[in-house]
């Protein structure tokens, strides 16, 4: 039909309903029924971003339907080790998370980050100007954290031991 096609990228969204798998959701899940965190590497980067910021990239690609083709990175276009994601969590939750960052480092296993993971935001913000300013990774946790203590039993059959899901995030 000659129509453009507009491809997404979504790096790690983070929010109200995530899957019981990523990161987040393990980090509040077992920090609220005290278990000890296990497999993340603190130096690890990634670039999160809050679900309702990802949605506003989508909701501006419908309303200003651009006229080529093209990929964006849906990112906050920053890179986060997780060991600050955890540190931003502890200040909204006021208390410290026990996490073992070194489980695997016994078997010699790492997935330590040698760079930043970010995702570059330069084109989104060129083709889709206008966006809302997105969220801090404080923000968003923040209303994440709300959001998950009003819906805890949503994931109350969680799987807390997760030894062998080293990469979901």
């Amino acid at each position: 039909n000659n129509l453009p096609i507009y491809t997404v990228r979504p790096f790690i969204p983070y929010g109200p309903y995530q899957g019981r798998d990523s990161f987040i959701t393990k980090l509040f899940a077992n920090t609220m029924i005290d278990v000890k965190f296990n497999h993340y590497y603190a130096n690890a980067s990634y670039d999160f971003i809050y679900i309702d910021d990802l949605v506003n990239i989508y909701m501006a690609l419908i309303h200003q339907m651009p006229t080529t083709d093209f990929v964006v990175n849906g990112g906050s276009g920053i890179s986060y080790r997780l060991r600050d994601v955890v540190r931003s969590f502890e200040e909204i939750w006021q208390h410290d998370v026990t996490i073992d960052w070194n489980l695997y480092s016994d078997i010699g296993f790492s997935v330590e980050s040698q760079g930043n993971c970010f995702a570059d935001q330069t084109l989104v913000n060129t083709l889709l100007p206008g966006l809302p300013q997105q969220k801090s990774l404080k923000e968003g946790l923040h209303l994440t954290f709300d959001w998950f203590m009003k819906n805890q039993l949503l994931y109350e059959d969680h799987q807390l031991d997760s030894r062998n899901d080293v990469l979901a995030l």
